[in-house]
């Protein structure tokens, strides 16, 4: 999932018996923006975010629309987009769900005027951030001439914007560098190496 804007569009058809009449489209959220994960937190989307999402409904036509004589109907649009609201928390695969309810009303100022509301569902899916590992570099021990066992260490960050991911240390790779014919191989060297478990992130944060 991106910061990009997510945009989709659709259209509505009105259809009204009579044909002189206008019919005005209005719309409401139902409910609230359902994540398929369970409950969202602000680290994941603030106040401000969900009702920007809420908010990225938009039905193209406010004013009246004239029935068309000839087929008793009018077609009209609607437009959604994410605001520019950043959901690179979502998973591969993870929803967020809005719906909302179209009305038309006409303007007979009856008590039938109005029609039953028509349900839109958004359904934005994520997809799969790559974690990104930022390490110390340069991270230096020596030996000295009691032949002591040899330590040294040093740390790297890793992050994964989808917060409901598992990050594991999948190998280790050495590649070793000098023409000391006598030093150990890359896999040796490689066994020597350890990181502090194997879940680095347990799938309830980003690093």
């Amino acid at each position: 999932t991106s910061t990009t804007e997510v945009s989709a569009t659709g259209t509505i058809t009105i259809e009204d018996l009579d044909d002189t009449d206008e019919v005005t489209l209005s719309e409401q959220e139902v409910g609230s923006v359902v994540w398929s994960e369970g409950a969202l937190d602000a680290d994941q989307l603030s106040a401000t975010d969900i009702q920007d999402l809420i908010d990225g409904f938009v039905l193209d036509d406010t004013a009246a629309l004239a029935i068309d004589d000839a087929t008793n109907t009018v077609d009209s649009s609607w437009t959604y987009t994410t605001q520019g609201v950043d959901l690179n928390f979502l998973g591969e695969g993870e929803t967020l769900t809005i719906t909302y309810e179209v009305t038309a009303t006409d303007d007979s100022g009856t008590g039938t005027a109005a029609s039953d509301p028509v349900t839109v569902t958004i359904t934005i899916t994520g997809t799969n951030d790559d974690p990104v590992v930022t390490a110390e570099t340069n991270v230096m021990a020596a030996i000295d001439e009691t032949g002591s066992e040899l330590t040294a260490s040093g740390s790297f960050e890793i992050e994964d914007a989808d917060t409901t991911d598992e990050v594991t240390v999948t190998g280790i790779t050495v590649i070793a560098s000098g023409d000391d014919h006598d030093a150990p191989d890359n896999a040796t060297l490689a066994a020597m190496l350890t990181t502090q478990g194997s879940v680095l992130i347990d799938g309830s944060g980003t690093t």
